[in-house]
């Protein structure tokens, strides 16, 4: 047998849920500081359930500019530096430009020609 080498498996980013969880953990630690920290993660989930919709798509949406705006980084092999005899004004890196985080920016457009160009 043939030892197998490991691969890296990518992480998920994080969903709407676990944002507002990150926002809301300090107030459960000290609200129910009684509680063991799996209850403190029931509750957190019984407060989700019941947050009106607009207030879940306000994380939810946290949730996806993160996602869309690391899957959009340059990778490190990607980066170069710039060699000196080039011109330093031709050299144009990245830039990426959000003008608001409301639904109907041009991130979904972003979005698509950088799945365009992979």
């Amino acid at each position: 047998m043939s030892p197998t080498t490991p691969t890296k498996t990518k992480s998920k980013s994080p969903n709407g849920y676990i944002f507002f969880y990150k926002f809301y953990k300090k107030i459960l630690e000290e609200e129910y500081s009684n509680l063991s920290p799996q209850n403190r993660m029931k509750k957190s989930g019984e407060f989700w359930r019941s947050l009106p919709n607009d207030l879940k798509n306000s994380f939810i949406e946290y949730a996806n500019d993160y996602r869309i705006l690391n899957s959009i980084q340059p990778t490190p092999a990607a980066i170069r530096k710039p060699s000196p005899k080039k011109d330093a004004k031709k050299d144009v890196g990245l830039v990426v430009i959000f003008d608001d985080l409301s639904y109907n920016s041009k991130k979904r457009e972003l979005l698509k020609k950088s799945k365009n160009k992979i």
